[in-house]
């Protein structure tokens, strides 16, 4: 049964999260025009609720394993850069000051976002703590000569699930061991492969895939 609609898409993916407690964050799609934004709004099992304003200018958002914040990017001018909303204060604070910066998710405990950030070249997979006080890391077991995008955490905390470029511009899925190793490729092929999503014991990875020509 349909539990929310409608909900916007973007390069084929639905724009939607669900936290740990049941709650759901969505982009509704607008009124067809090109001047229409996304708005986010709340669904829980007591009704909807709007977002508020703060969390409402997030793209891609995202939240955090507890259900307390959300991730998401806010574009001013040329500039994206990754914010962190506080889902009861709706106040947003900025993770990211310098480049291009999209794609955020949450470590397994919320300590930490992953994102992809460039300065110029190609995009890469940075990590940094939710509090701010430590500067940004690049991972720098990522190929560097390629587009990566980070895209899912196992809930054991252990691997990433990244999206890489490879030849004729399309996407391939690799995982990398957080903890010290090199990444090693899980889904490639002549055709994009994306959207991975780790099972509850990490064992097993879901993902679209676009090789019969339409997204599956």
């Amino acid at each position: 049964r349909a539990v929310v609609a409608p909900i916007a898409t973007a390069r084929g993916l639905a724009q939607y999260a669900v936290s740990s407690t049941g709650s759901i964050v969505w982009a509704v799609t607008p009124v067809p025009t090109s001047l229409s934004p996304f708005e986010l709004g709340w669904w829980s099992p007591s009704g909807f609720q709007s977002a508020a304003d703060e969390i409402r200018r997030l793209r891609g958002a995202t939240l955090s394993p507890d259900g307390t914040r959300v991730a998401g990017v806010i574009v001013e001018g040329s500039r994206a850069d990754v914010w962190l909303a506080d889902v009861d204060r709706g106040t947003a604070t900025r993770l990211t000051h310098t480049g291009i910066n999209v794609s955020p998710i949450w470590s397994t405990d919320g300590r930490t976002v992953y994102y992809a950030s460039r300065s110029d070249g190609v995009f890469s997979i940075w990590s940094r703590d939710t509090d701010g006080t430590r500067p940004a890391t690049r991972l720098a077991a990522v190929d560097g000569s390629r587009h990566a995008f980070p895209v899912a955490v196992s809930s054991d905390g252990t691997r990433l699930a990244f999206l890489q470029t490879a030849s004729g511009r399309r996407t391939d899925l690799w995982v990398l061991p957080l903890r010290g190793g090199p990444p090693r490729v899980i889904v490639s092929g002549p055709f994009d492969d994306s959207a991975a999503s780790f099972s509850p014991d990490s064992r097993l990875v879901a993902f679209q895939s676009a090789d019969t020509g339409r997204w599956e």
